[in-house]
């Protein structure tokens, strides 16, 4: 990660688990997680909150990151009468994992009430669209310089 890098939203939310023991996806268990958004997009999770977010970096062994760019992701929000209020779905494409680790996925947050749902949203929508890889150059033909 860049030194260019800053901190656009960071904050506790909870996040849906599903276990994968005898009762399969039923068995849901909610965890909380601390949430750092960069502005180079880079989304990613701590078990807990570092002791001094000011000097940490993506690149932390004990982060978890959920996203390469958050603007490769999709943002749902969840219907307050379906599940969770103030909760939202992101979707995380297979591309934008780090390192090749997991395979994506979609994924519920729950946020500390609609103030910080509001905040976590405008953050997400704050974020610069991923920066395409240059074209590569071609090379003249020989003799056609």
């Amino acid at each position: 990660m860049s030194n260019s890098s800053s901190i656009l939203m960071e904050g506790s939310m909870m996040k849906r688990k599903t276990s994968s023991g005898l009762l399969g996806s039923l068995a849901n268990k909610y965890v909380t997680r601390y949430f750092i958004l960069y502005s180079n997009g880079k989304f990613v999770y701590y078990k807990e909150k570092p002791a001094n977010t000011a000097n940490i970096t993506a690149a932390s062994g004990n982060a978890t990151i959920l996203s390469k760019h958050v603007g490769e992701c999709t943002i749902d929000r969840v219907s307050a009468s379906k599940e969770v209020p103030n909760s939202f779905y992101i979707t995380v494409p297979a591309t934008s994992v780090a390192n090749g680790k997991g395979n994506g996925g979609k994924i519920l947050l729950v946020t500390n009430g609609p103030g910080e749902f509001t905040q976590w949203i405008l953050a997400f929508r704050n974020v610069p669209p991923p920066t395409a890889a240059p074209a590569p150059r071609s090379q003249p033909a020989a003799g056609q310089e």
